[in-house]
């Protein structure tokens, strides 16, 4: 182990520096500044529970609910519903809201206001490009008209791909490639005077 031991040490302290690289790549995004049409002061606190009875039916490009999706996939997400639940009145807005584990991601999530008179809407958002760290993406769709009355979807899941791993850059590899070809130089040269001591 001798002359590897350090070279050991410096391969472990870069994988250690690189996963707390994608930690804080995820972070910022999750961080982001809202888009246009994001949900703005509350609006998706509560849709992720109950199930008001109603006509609102929601699916998406991802597929049926526990299907995976690959880290910055786009998702186009369809909601229709029966208008006459309205009685014919245009809804007050509609909202695809996005879960990331059990917390709903304001970045991700979306509202129109008012919502459309037709009886659907269609949104799309991105699966996070760093990934989730092991948890899924749920989203949920929801409608509400007047005289406070509102419908939800169901709720359907997505797990990600594994998360990326980090890329080695060039400024480090090639000192880490250098150092590996000097310790094998070092390490032949040693053995071939250890042999010449035995033959004298």
């Amino acid at each position: 182990m001798g002359p590897w031991r350090g070279v050991l040490a410096l391969l472990a302290a870069f994988t250690a520096g690189g996963m707390g690289i994608l930690g804080l790549s995820t972070v910022a995004a999750g961080g982001a500044a809202p888009a246009p049409g994001s949900v703005t002061g509350n609006s998706c606190n509560g849709v992720f529970h109950g199930t008001p009875p109603g006509s609102l039916v929601e699916t998406t490009s991802a597929g049926p609910s526990g299907s995976v999706v690959e880290p910055g996939q786009t998702i186009t997400v369809h909601l229709t519903w029966n208008p006459g639940d309205f009685l014919g009145s245009t809804p007050d807005k509609t909202n695809d809201c996005v879960e990331v584990g059990s917390q709903i991601s304001a970045s991700l999530s979306q509202e129109h206001k008012p919502g459309p008179s037709g009886g659907s809407d269609t949104y799309s958002f991105e699966a996070p490009p760093g990934g989730t760290g092991g948890q899924q993406i749920c989203t949920r769709g929801s409608v509400s008209g007047p005289n406070d009355v509102t419908e939800k979807s169901a709720i359907l899941c997505y797990a990600l791909l594994a998360d990326p791993a980090p890329e080695v850059p060039q400024v480090l590899l090639l000192p880490l490639t250098a150092l590996l070809v000097g310790g094998g130089v070092l390490l032949v040269a040693r053995r071939r005077r250890a042999r010449g001591r035995i033959r004298s």
